[in-house]
């Protein structure tokens, strides 16, 4: 049984999207790169939160649905999701990302950094007409938070070229800045410790909070095919 779903602004044409009744298990990576533990520390209160924020009971509240679906979160760095996961994606990723050193990745996650420096370095041959576009990561979804300090120049550094690899190979950012004091127009939500731990976890738990109607209503829609999936793997473990 299907029900339907419509978005839309007043007075505009609004898209109906049919949600099955179902039950199904929607698994959702969640990955972090942090140095210090405060992103992987919030990585993993993501994964704990998600089953009872997006309970079978609690997405149906959100989207005014029937859909029976479980959410079920895979929590690890970007460089166990590259090399002990096998780059396999799941269509809704959510990523806590921090910045190390002079702009540079934290030690779990320099493999994924490198991967992300590629593909922003494809992107740009790709505007010189060198390169064909190979947008292979179309039809997935990411909600990034960005956790730094802006005392340091190459503030946010790490974040924005995971952002900007993402999107180059077809990705969509699903959550923007939410609530963050942020002046520097990063397209995702920054978190800066700059005015101390306090005030950087309170931006850092209000995005949070802003995080669960939008993965309820990505994860209502059809799934992909699992032959997508498995061309987003392949394509990633080439780019390695």
């Amino acid at each position: 049984m299907v029900f339907g779903l419509t978005f839309g602004k007043k007075k505009a044409p609004t898209a109906v999207v049919e949600v099955s009744t179902e039950p199904r298990d929607e698994p959702v990576l969640i990955l972090y790169a942090s140095q210090r533990g405060n992103g992987e520390g919030h990585a993993e209160k993501l994964a704990a939160q998600i089953t009872d924020q997006c309970s079978v009971e609690k997405i149906q509240r959100l989207t005014k649905t029937q859909a029976q679906i479980t959410i079920v979160p895979q929590c690890m760095s970007v460089d166990d999701f590259l090399t002990d996961h096998k780059c396999q994606w799941t269509r809704l990723v959510i990523l806590v990302v921090s910045s190390y050193g002079i702009g540079g990745a934290p030690m779990n996650g320099r493999k994924f950094r490198t991967l992300c420096d590629g593909w922003v370095q494809d992107a740009k041959k790709e505007q010189q007409g060198s390169n064909p576009a190979l947008h292979f990561l179309d039809g997935l979804q990411f909600a990034l938070l960005g956790l730094g300090d802006s005392y340091y120049k190459t503030y946010m550094e790490n974040p924005t070229v995971t952002h900007d690899a993402l999107v180059s190979k077809g990705a969509t950012l699903l959550v923007g800045k939410g609530t963050a004091k942020d002046d520097t127009n990063h397209p995702f939500c920054a978190a800066d410790a700059t005015d101390g731990p306090e005030e950087q976890h309170k931006v850092m738990d209000q995005w949070t909070e802003e995080l669960w109607p939008l993965v309820a209503n990505v994860v209502i829609q059809e799934p992909l095919d699992e032959s997508k999936l498995k061309e987003m793997q392949a394509m990633t473990e080439q780019s390695m």
